[in-house]
Order: structure tokens, then sequence, then C-alpha cells
């Protein structure tokens, strides 16, 4: 059957005009996140993405559809849920890094800024 993630958005800002603490709205995930675990989805990836592990995807589904009660908040406040096949990810966060760990940003002034731009368009 294959594994699947389960990937969800919440509206914190009507948890908020209804009146809700942010020690509240922690509850609320806290709260979903074992209830994914017990349904089958127990590997949390970001989030508000869990997937499953162990190869029954739909099994986990349903099982959250079918206690759905006990997780009335989120059902209330849920404003997209979308489950999608997951067998394989990766981890690419490091494929982002825009400079090696510890060093700086580089800062041009002005002028070297400019001589910058000139190199690049006598090159071209």
């Amino acid at each position: 059957m294959g594994n699947k993630a389960l990937i969800f958005d919440i509206s914190v800002k009507r948890m908020k005009e209804d009146g809700m603490s942010k020690s509240d709205i922690s509850k609320v995930y806290s709260m979903l996140g074992k209830e994914l675990a017990e349904a089958g989805f127990d590997d949390r990836i970001q989030h508000s993405v869990y997937r499953t592990t162990n190869g029954d995807g739909i099994n986990a589904l349903i099982n959250l559809l079918n206690q759905k009660e006990r997780i009335p908040l989120f059902c209330h406040y849920k404003e997209r849920v979308h489950w999608m096949g997951c067998d394989e990810y990766s981890d690419v966060t490091h494929a982002f890094n825009l400079r090696n760990e510890g060093s700086r940003p580089r800062v041009f002034t002005e002028s070297q800024e400019h001589n910058a731009n000139n190199i690049n368009t006598l090159s071209e």
C-alpha cells in the first residue's frame, strides 16, 4: 500500500480570534500529534506534516477518520488537509545553504559592488 503523508494547515488566526491562548493552541497541536501517531502517522517530518513508516498509509488515514471525534478542534480549525504518497523523501535542507557554516555573508561597499558589476559586464 505504501507510506503516505498527511499535510495540513490549521487556522491559528481563527483560533486567536476565538480567544485561544498560545498555550491552548500548543495543546491542540500536541493532542493532534498524539492522535496522528496512534492512527499510524508515526513520523513527524515538519510542524504540520506527518507520514507513515510501516507501509500502511491507507489504514492510517482510515484510523484517523474513524477517531476524528477525538480531535474536534482540528476538525473545526482545519483549512486544508492533503494526503499524498510518501514512499521516499530526502532532507535537502543543506542544499539551500548560501555559504559555509561559520563564514559571514560578504558585504560590499558601493565602489566594490560597482567594480564587480563592471567586471561581470566586461566578461559577457
